[in-house]
């Protein structure tokens, strides 16, 4: 069974679709069968802490490339090194030391590029969502929060990553479809989607 942040979640759909479909699947936790609508993932979870599980309608093989219409902003970043190295932002902000983690031979005693990775993706969705509750004119509670896991591993050709995405976004009733709206216009999510897995869990 799947966990996420230590709660087990199933999972009722495969990450990468073909043609849409409808069916029934049986539930890891019980008997009863369950819809499932192809492109989405049922989330089942203990503690009865709600969760909302979801995984991006993609059709396998699929690509989608969209160009900037105008640049609001260019990060600079120069790295040696690389995974033991050094990052160095243009304007001195960023400044930080890169180490493997224990787990793929090194020390872990710095940061890599696995969790510089969750980071950004996690601030850039926070920022989408806050963009969408800002066009609809609503509040979010300022204790909502992104976690972030990046695997990272082999693939048919060299190494990929996928992404778990714990939302949460305490007492917000239209939580699942904030989720949504954000993953269409997060830079992240356009950069990754149709490429590697990303599956959202939303708490609330």
């Amino acid at each position: 069974m799947d966990k996420l942040h230590g709660y087990p979640i199933v999972l009722l759909a495969p990450h990468i679709f073909g043609a849409a479909s409808s069916n029934t699947q049986k539930s890891e936790l019980s008997n009863e069968p369950v819809p499932v609508r192809t492109g989405w993932v049922t989330s089942i979870a203990t503690k009865n802490i709600p969760l909302y599980t979801f995984c991006p309608n993609l059709k396998k093989g699929s690509i989608m490339t969209s160009k900037i219409e105008k640049v609001l902003y260019t990060a600079k970043v120069k790295t040696t090194g690389g995974r033991i190295g050094e990052a160095t932002s243009s304007d001195g902000n960023l400044k930080i030391q890169l180490q493997k983690p224990t787990e793929l031979g090194g020390t872990g005693t710095a940061a890599n590029p696995e969790q510089l990775f969750a980071a950004g993706y996690a601030a850039c969705f926070i920022g989408a969502m806050k963009f969408i509750a800002g066009t609809e004119d609503v509040t979010l509670p300022e204790s909502m929060s992104v976690n972030t896991e990046v695997d990272f591993g082999p693939i048919e050709v060299g190494f990929g990553v996928s992404v778990r995405m714990l939302v949460d976004i305490p007492g917000y009733a239209d939580a699942e479809s904030l989720v949504e709206k954000a993953h269409k216009i997060c830079p992240y999510s356009n950069a990754t989607r149709n490429n590697i897995d990303v599956i959202f869990t939303v708490t609330k």
